[in-house]
């Protein structure tokens, strides 16, 4: 059986877990809300610890617990990574003139990683739509 706290940081968990609450287009609020939390304020707060791996404990239970409201395999979490724009130079160009194409992006890279083609063909859909609205007068 899989732990990830024994594999993975709590900065590199709170990585991933932006990746998969940006791929879905959630807010902080929204996600920590859905999680349990009881105001906005609070799920904000919540999921910004997580995602900035300052939170000083995070047990395995309650990590599941997220990667369940997901839906996602804690190895399919495991594999989440953000995009490295720097190695991703040929790229870097939209990130500029495109604004919102990062998440859109990191939504196509988890479709795929997913083994989703319905999923990655609606977000192709919008990354199309993104860029005709930034190169439209």
């Amino acid at each position: 059986m899989v732990n990830i706290i024994e594999e993975l940081s709590l900065k590199e968990i709170g990585e991933r877990i932006k990746v998969a609450r940006e791929s879905r287009r959630m807010t902080m609020i929204e996600l920590g809300m859905n999680l349990g939390r009881p105001t906005r304020d609070a799920g904000a707060s919540y999921v910004k610890h997580l995602e900035n791996g300052t939170r000083k404990t995070l047990k395995e239970s309650e990590l599941e617990g997220i990667i369940g409201y997901f839906g996602i395999s804690k190895e399919e979490f495991i594999e989440l990574a953000p995009l490295d724009k720097a190695k991703h130079t040929d790229i870097n160009p939209l990130y500029i003139a495109v604004p919102g194409i990062e998440d859109l992006i990191s939504a196509l890279g988890l479709a795929q990683r997913m083994g989703d083609p319905a999923m990655g063909k609606i977000v192709l859909g919008h990354i199309k739509d993104q860029i005709e609205k930034s190169i439209t007068p």
